[in-house]
């Protein structure tokens, strides 16, 4: 990767912007919603996902621009490919994942880079509430949507439990493209 890339894709906390307002790290709110964390406390259901790489940021890196996906999808979560899921049900397991997310959003050093190529995902559901919280740990970024979207500094330290868990349940892992 040249330079001039590594440079396009990383960038302070405080410059990023998303929809005309302004990101600024503050680590007192870079937490969970309420009711995100109402969610956890006992979810009716919990999925874990394997993502795959999004087709407008495949066009992006082969320099087409608007051009039709490069293949249909049929499973996504937005604009990501699911390569897998499975239903974690073992309470255990899911305070284990939910451990390694939360040590993660601790231990941000609030920068990211500007990739967003998510590998992992979490879909939790409780009565009639549900989130997804979409999780880069290559550009260090989660967003949290349940149904208005946020974004978090996350840590890449806890990839490694998120992918024992994938290998575990016998999902594939993404490959990282940049």
């Amino acid at each position: 990767m040249t330079v001039i890339a590594i440079t396009a894709l990383l960038y302070s906390a405080d410059k990023t912007k998303s929809a005309g307002s302004e990101y600024r790290f503050d680590p007192k709110k870079n937490i969970l919603s309420k009711q995100t964390l109402w969610i956890i406390e006992k979810p009716d259901s919990f999925v874990l996902l394997s993502l795959g790489p999004d087709t407008e940021t495949q066009n992006w890196a082969a320099g087409i621009t608007n051009a039709p996906p490069i293949k249909p999808k049929p499973e996504m979560l937005g604009r990501w490919e699911i390569l897998g899921s499975t239903a974690i049900t073992n309470r255990n397991e899911q305070q284990e994942l939910i451990s390694s997310l939360q040590k993660s959003l601790q231990l941000s050093a609030g920068k990211r880079y500007a990739c967003f190529d998510p590998h992992h995902a979490l879909r939790m559901k409780r009565d009639d509430k549900s989130t997804d919280l979409i999780i880069c740990f290559q550009c260090v970024a989660m967003h949290e949507n349940n149904p208005r979207q946020r974004i978090l500094w996350i840590d890449h330290s806890q990839r490694t439990n998120f992918d024992a868990v994938l290998i575990r349940h016998g999902l594939p892992i993404a490959t990282n493209r940049f």
